[in-house]
């Protein structure tokens, strides 16, 4: 989870499964953010992050040692033995590093991160990132069309097909044209060139 004082912006991550047989599957993910609007959850969130807050001040019974659990720094004598919180932790102080780590349920916005995921056999990562990314915008800017994103989602699983090697393959797939294309065995295979064959 994150806040508005946070990078919001979306993130395509291609990823590879290696199974024990030596197959692979290739996979694409793109991980966007939500806004939580509800107040129950944002309530018990913070409710958990000053438990958690609190669990790690006794604990460790140093500001210091509790700024090392968060990456915070400290500065000049802030380092002796305490039982409270340090100075850096207190919601009035917008400024520190602190203050803007954690979450305020009085003035933050809380967002929650989705994900979506197309699996495949080839590792088309251009035209899996435009499918995706497609999906996606079509998802947050149209209220409705005649066509679904369960269509769009079956008609790129069922309808289109891998090409043989060494053709292309033209579609258009949500609203935009996709070109694929699968190299021969005489070709440099997609994502798979060793270094030293570069070399």
């Amino acid at each position: 989870m994150r806040t508005q004082k946070q990078s919001l912006e979306a993130v395509y991550h291609p990823f590879l499964i290696t199974r024990e047989d030596g197959s692979r599957c290739y996979g694409f993910a793109y991980t966007f953010y939500e806004e939580v609007n509800s107040t129950r959850i944002c309530t018990a969130l913070h409710a958990l992050q000053s438990a958690y807050l609190s669990e790690v001040s006794n604990t460790h019974g140093s500001s210091s040692n509790v700024s090392d659990c968060i990456g915070t720094p400290q500065k000049g004598d802030a380092r002796r033995d305490t039982r409270s919180l340090p100075r850096e932790f207190r919601w009035s102080s917008p400024n520190s590093g602190a203050s803007r780590q954690f979450y305020d349920v009085t003035k933050d916005q809380l967002f929650v991160s989705k994900c979506i995921v197309l699996m495949g056999r080839q590792p088309e990562v251009g035209a899996a990132r435009k499918f995706l990314v497609g999906l996606y915008k079509l998802f947050t800017e149209c209220e409705g069309g005649a066509v679904t994103l369960e269509s769009h989602v079956h008609n790129l699983l069922y309808e289109v097909h891998a090409p043989p090697a060494g053709r292309c393959l033209a579609f258009s797939c949500v609203g935009s044209p996709q070109i694929c294309y699968r190299p021969t065995s005489h070709e440099l295979p997609l994502l798979l060139v060793s270094i030293y064959v570069r070399l």
